[in-house]
């Protein structure tokens, strides 16, 4: 196996590793979440402490706007466009 074989064979295990992580993060804040709940939190600035740790759950609030609710010289005037890569990367059977 060629470098870029095995760099390509590590990519592919590592994102395979994050998705299962990251499924487990939710997992794992949804049962915290639960807990907080049952503690009978229900406002976003009461927190929940325990031996070692404090949970406090906060709001966010992200405010988007997509291009087909917007007139076209609206959008063209004063949209961004910001560039980045990605690579994906296919298992050749």
């Amino acid at each position: 196996m060629s470098d870029v074989e095995s760099t390509i064979a590590k990519f592919i295990e590592t994102k395979n590793k994050l998705e299962d992580l990251q499924k487990r993060h939710e997992r794992y804040r949804k049962i915290i979440e639960e807990h907080m709940i049952s503690e009978g939190v229900v406002e976003l600035t009461q927190k929940v402490d325990s031996d070692s740790y404090q949970i406090k759950k906060t709001l966010m609030t992200r405010e988007t706007i997509s291009k087909k609710e917007l007139p076209k010289e609206v959008w063209d005037r004063y949209s961004k466009a910001s560039s980045f890569s990605i690579i994906r990367v296919k298992k050749l059977k």
